[in-house]
């Protein structure tokens, strides 16, 4: 006679691939009739039914620097963590593609854009035809990404945390504010404006700053000279709305002043950029790091990458360069421990 057999059956569902793309198309004339750092932001956008992006477009460069530049990026705005391949291509008009670059990360909400800052010469746009009256700029940008590389959230919290980046977003468009702002920090001989309540909060360093030095406090201007101008904007990007933008560029100097101003936050973004990034290249400075910044899920997965590619590494500078205790934790690595 059969058993009744009671149970559960745990199947994965099946990998199912998303590619989609997106066509932006804006007036020429709006890309020229722009300020440096200044942004035009794309219509919201959907994959698959549920994901939704922006493109963030800076026709003259996300910083000075980058003035002769189109810099671009791809923001999440959903609540998932996805990891994803996708593409950025710009033509004039319908013409023939000028360039396309590709790239493949994890984005988060709370580490949502990621793209280029030198993504193509402002000239190339200009020399590509007479540009008449009318012309349009066209941006198109294709995501590629799976389901078995989402991550959702509690799905109870889903309408809080949207609530809670609109509130994001909003509160990164006061960054540099001229009418609510009352602190304005010169660096390098540029300006950038905060509020010092915000600042207050987000930041015990900035909270003594303003409110037990006297000269500080009286003051409406605050010099800031070891941190460089563009690097101080994502510091108060991140206060602002928990936001970076352009991190893998900038994140060791990105790092230091998470420390100086006590970011704890902004120093774990710093440390999964890191460890998203390794390379034989960069594994030696990133263990460094690591080991300065007490990073210890950085720190084991650099040891592991460097005993898994020693031959391209142990004969490099760097490498007769590490502190004692960190060739001691090496060695630890490799030598099985006895029971």
């Amino acid at each position: 006679m059969a058993k009744n057999v009671t149970g559960q059956i745990n199947a994965k569902p099946p990998v199912v691939s998303y590619t989609q793309e997106y066509e932006w198309i804006i007036d020429y004339d709006r890309t020229t009739d722009i300020n440096s750092e200044e942004c035009i932001r794309s219509p919201v956008f959907t994959t698959a039914n549920i994901y939704k992006w922006q493109i963030l477009l800076y026709p003259k460069g996300y910083y000075e620097k980058y003035q002769n530049f189109y810099s671009i990026f791809l923001n999440l705005l959903s609540n998932v963590e996805l990891k994803i391949k996708a593409s950025f291509e710009i033509r004039i008009n319908k013409g023939e593609p000028l360039m396309t670059r590709l790239f493949e990360e994890t984005m988060t909400c709370y580490l949502s854009s990621q793209g280029y800052k030198k993504f193509i010469n402002r000239r190339m746009i200009e020399k590509s035809s007479s540009l008449p009256q009318g012309s349009t700029i066209r941006i198109a940008c294709k995501i590629n990404l799976t389901n078995e590389n989402v991550k959702e959230n509690n799905p109870q919290m889903i309408n809080a945390n949207r609530e809670l980046q609109q509130l994001s977003t909003d509160f990164e468009q006061l960054i540099d504010d001229k009418e609510f702002n009352d602190v304005e920090f010169t660096i390098n001989g540029k300006e950038l404006r905060a509020n010092r309540s915000i600042l207050g909060k987000r930041s015990s360093v900035f909270s003594d700053m303003f409110d037990n030095v006297i000269e500080e406090k009286r003051a409406k201007k605050v010099e800031i000279t070891d941190i460089r101008h563009e690097v101080f904007l994502e510091v108060l990007r991140y206060i602002y709305s928990g936001k970076v933008n352009g991190i893998d560029t900038i994140v060791e100097e990105l790092l230091a002043a998470a420390d100086k101003y006590s970011l704890d936050g902004l120093k774990m973004m710093c440390e999964r950029s890191l460890s998203s990034n390794t390379n034989v290249d960069n594994v030696l400075n990133n263990l460094r790091l690591a080991n300065q910044y007490s990073f210890n899920s950085l720190k084991e997965k650099s040891i592991k990458f460097i005993i898994t590619q020693a031959v391209d590494i142990i004969d490099k500078p760097e490498f007769r360069q590490l502190p004692y205790n960190i060739v001691c934790d090496i060695c630890s690595a490799i030598v099985p421990k006895k029971k």
